[in-house]
């Protein structure tokens, strides 16, 4: 098993290694939708109906290797990039060793975000890295290699895009609409209804199809609904209302 610094001790020694500044790319909706999907596909990995996503095999053909470390306790896991290079997944290997039924969707997310973080960013990574050398013009630079964490606060779009790309992954958004559209018939739900108790039913036979069907948390399947369900806007009304009253109580 690798072992690798606490937290604060790899931040540091990477800190000290002067890696490049990355700059934000803007992702619109389709390219959001689009990069995770073209990815299974690529490796014939996309689903031919509605079930879980092989999430495992995947972070095997995009990285140069997925470890299972010892990990600070509030690390699920991390995405190390690497120039010129494949990048590195490292997964807690607490968390895996002591998966449960119930922590098994938390743990497919994991992978899923670290994979995001490869699919998103790697080529944002390799492009500063190009750049800061050629500005230093050294030629024969060490490896330059770079680790983000949840709590590094001057990337919070980083995170983002790994976890929106992580849920696309396993929950493809044709799949999501299959199985809303069909809740929606088996509930005989239409937006001339005004229950608010008949909505928060809808939303959570959504919730829970979708989780049973793709075997993420019940979270990321709420979370996943509810982006879909924005994007129409006006048409689910009455279910984007009643997500605000379940919030707020």
């Amino acid at each position: 098993m690798n072992r690798i610094p606490e937290t604060n001790d790899l931040i540091a020694r990477l800190t000290n290694a002067s890696p490049p500044l990355l700059q934000r790319r803007h992702f619109s909706e389709q390219e959001l939708e689009g990069m995770p999907t073209a990815q299974l596909k690529h490796f014939q990995l996309y689903p031919d109906k509605p079930e879980p996503v092989d999430i495992d095999l995947l972070a095997d053909e995009i990285s140069q290797k997925v470890d299972f470390c010892e990990l600070a306790d509030d690390i699920l896991g991390a995405t190390e990039f690497r120039y010129g290079e494949k990048t590195n997944i490292l997964l807690n290997e607490k968390i895996f060793r002591d998966e449960t039924p119930e922590t098994q969707g938390r743990n497919r997310f994991v992978i899923a975000h670290e994979c995001g973080h490869i699919i998103m960013q790697d080529a944002l990574f390799q492009t500063a890295c190009k750049a800061c050398l050629q500005r230093r013009n050294q030629a024969k630079t060490h490896l330059l290699s770079y680790t983000f964490f949840k709590n590094y606060s001057n990337y919070v779009w980083y995170e983002w895009q790994a976890n929106t790309a992580g849920a696309l992954l396993l929950m493809p958004p044709e799949y999501v609409h299959v199985i809303i559209q069909n809740t929606l018939q088996q509930e005989r739900y239409d937006e001339e209804s005004r229950s608010s108790m008949h909505c928060g039913l809808v939303l959570y036979s959504m919730y829970s199809q979708i989780r049973d069907t793709f075997n993420v948390s019940y979270t990321a399947a709420c979370i996943t609904c509810e982006r879909y369900l924005k994007k129409f806007g006006q048409k689910y009304a009455n279910l984007l209302t009643a997500i605000g009253i379940n919030r707020n109580h």
